[in-house]
């Protein structure tokens, strides 16, 4: 996941964990994970944004940068993006009739996102036990594919540390690989320097 600029890092909001404690070896999920699918571009749902806008200036880009800064901190706020005309605050599904009110006076657009919350959190709770030997992960949510974007680790090993940390969790992580809302990279992930 790469971050051009300041108007794309308006548009990615990507929350990246380096993972630096120890693991404990996960236990295998019920169900055997099925091959991540070659997914690209925007999940779409109901009600959901079904395209944004990128490499953004003037006008647009100082909206996204305003609203970003507005909302970032709030209870189910995930991004906001351009949707080809106007901005639009994208929240947590679970959350939505409580930011359309709150938008409402103002008249900002609000959508839902097509991410389980629930399993992003839990995706950020794994990430120490599936963390490589010498190695990190990366993980967060990715407003320009309203996905979960893990990289460092393969989809067996982030099923199964899942599924040990809140059964059923596996079950869910895998529909959400065949939904396209969880996508995983097992490439390594740079190091900081």
């Amino acid at each position: 996941m790469t971050v051009e600029g300041p108007a794309t890092l308006c548009l990615a909001v990507v929350v990246s964990l380096l993972a630096g404690c120890g693991s404990a070896e996960p236990t295998s999920p019920t169900e055997t994970p099925k091959a991540t699918p070659a997914l690209s571009g925007r999940t779409v749902c109901p009600g959901a944004v079904r395209g944004v806008g990128t490499n953004l200036t003037g006008a647009p880009a100082d909206a996204l940068e305003w609203l970003q800064g507005t909302y970032e901190n709030d209870a189910g706020f995930l991004a906001v993006v351009f949707d080809g005309t106007q901005p639009v605050v994208i929240v947590d599904s679970n959350q939505l009739a409580e930011w359309r009110a709150r938008l409402a006076p103002s008249g900002g657009a609000v959508a839902p996102s097509c991410v389980d919350s629930t399993l992003l959190a839990a995706v950020h709770a794994v990430l120490p036990a599936v963390r490589p030997p010498g190695g990190g992960v990366m993980a967060g949510y990715d407003a320009l594919d309203d996905a979960i974007g893990v990289r460092g680790v393969d989809a067996e090993t982030l099923v199964a540390a899942l599924e040990q940390w809140s059964p059923g969790m596996g079950g869910t992580a895998l529909s959400a690989i065949a939904a396209g809302t969880l996508r995983i990279d097992p490439r390594e992930v740079p190091s900081l320097r």
